[in-house]
């Protein structure tokens, strides 16, 4: 427990100097600001309002996190070429968490901030929905990180960035009819249609099928991302390093 914690500190030193601490402090103040503004001058339904910001935050999720696994992926490629990372003092095991959960906890803080600021100007809805809200965005990021961080070491941030793009078209083509009955089994599509069912949720509490869509996405996305986490932990043990450092 030690050397993760360890790992933990040293990833946030490594980072204060660059622009992923910032990113999640203005990325979801902007989010928040521009959506308190056009709250003020709208005159759309709360659920409507409500259902686009969580769209919105979940739709691009992808892109950021994408954006966040290169940096991070980058910062160990410039520190040795990851010779840090796989051949430092502690496991692989424990330094691949480690950086994991760092990323996870800026995701967590940033999507905490970006609703909390929201949902204290926009008292339409209760707390305890903006609190489910951010849970879930969380909590359906994980496997993105997961996904992304492999591919960002694996072939590069560039590879990461591009990916998340393609990401958010699916995202958006999910919030659609097309997404019906199959956005369960795509990672990418969690955040934003788990926002729309959320909202669906609290505007219509009688409407038992927004309850059925999140039960079904809770029993397909909890399998596929612990193993995906486990299989990330078995891959890194045996990495060798990218060949080609951007």
């Amino acid at each position: 427990m030690g050397a993760f914690v360890r790992g933990v500190r040293a990833d946030f030193y490594k980072s204060r100097h660059t622009f992923l601490p910032w990113i999640h402090l203005f990325l979801p103040l902007g989010f928040a600001l521009l959506a308190i503004l056009y709250c003020s001058i709208t005159t759309l339904k709360s659920e409507t309002v409500l259902s686009a910001y969580l769209e919105l935050i979940g739709g691009v999720f992808p892109i950021v996190v994408g954006l966040l696994c290169s940096k991070a992926a980058d910062l160990e490629a410039e520190a040795g070429h990851f010779q840090v990372m796989m051949s430092g003092t502690v496991s692989r095991s424990t330094a691949y968490l480690s950086k994991l959960f760092t990323l996870l906890l800026f995701g967590a803080c940033s999507v905490a901030l970006a609703i909390g600021l929201f949902g204290g100007f926009f008292q339409k809805a209760p707390s305890q929905f903006y609190v489910w809200a951010a849970l879930l965005l969380i909590c359906s990021s994980v496997f993105l990180y997961l996904l992304h961080l492999f591919v960002s070491f694996q072939f590069g941030g560039g590879t990461s960035i591009g990916m998340g793009i393609l990401e958010i078209l699916l995202a958006l083509l999910a919030l659609t009819g097309l997404g019906d009955g199959i956005w369960y089994y795509l990672p990418c599509t969690w955040g934003a249609r788990l926002g729309s069912d959320l909202t669906s949720m609290w505007a219509h509490p009688n409407n038992m099928s927004f309850y059925m869509e999140i039960r079904t996405w809770i029993l397909i996305a909890v399998p596929i991302t612990i193993l995906a986490l486990i299989l990330s932990l078995i891959w890194f043990k045996r990495w060798e390093g990218r060949k080609n450092y951007e």
